[in-house]
């Protein structure tokens, strides 16, 4: 069989086995290992290697579009010496994600303006990062969400829905009356 007709087959056992980095990137790799002489095995697990690779990527695009974060903040961009007062090693220990893993909550008050809604985004983000599922909401979106599923007698479902998430980052806490 022509080279062709083995790229060809390549492309649809890719297709098929639902492997969309190795399909992207098995020439080129093929390419790669005829010119530094690898042998068969070198390149399968190159091949292997590209494919986690690009799931890694998807599976952290996916559920970065999932959390619903209204901006992209980290804690690289977050300006600690503005609020001097703020312990930025426990920031950073939060962004660690052991409170998840503990399954505790964690709460971030403040005056408006302090950096709660930046440094929320941050760890959820960190927490995606280490695979993590993170859905980021605003207190008065939730509520006004579990009374139209009340009044649309889908609570239920609509509950077990978040059963899925890791992490909740609820924003603008202090701003509803309970």
């Amino acid at each position: 069989m022509s080279d062709d007709v083995h790229a060809a087959m390549v492309e649809i056992y890719c297709k098929e086995l639902k492997m969309p980095g190795l399909r992207k990137a098995y020439a080129a790799l093929a390419r790669e290992a005829g010119v530094h002489s690898h042998s068969p095995l070198q390149y399968l697990a190159a091949c292997l290697a590209e494919e986690i690779e690009s799931r890694k990527t998807s599976r952290l695009q996916a559920y970065t579009q999932q959390a619903r974060f209204p901006v992209h903040k980290t804690l690289q961009e977050f300006d600690f010496s503005a609020i001097p007062t703020l312990p930025k090693q426990r920031i950073v220990h939060l962004a660690g994600g052991d409170f998840i893993r503990a399954k505790e909550n964690v709460i971030c008050m403040g005056a408006s303006g302090m950096g709660k809604t930046h440094i929320a985004i941050a760890i959820g983000l960190a927490a995606i990062s280490a695979g993590y599922r993170v859905r980021f909401i605003t207190v008065m979106q939730l509520v006004q969400e579990l009374l139209q599923a009340e009044s649309e007698y889908r609570l239920p479902r609509y509950l077990r829905m978040w059963d899925k998430y890791d992490l909740v980052c609820l924003d603008e806490f202090g701003y509803v009356s309970l």
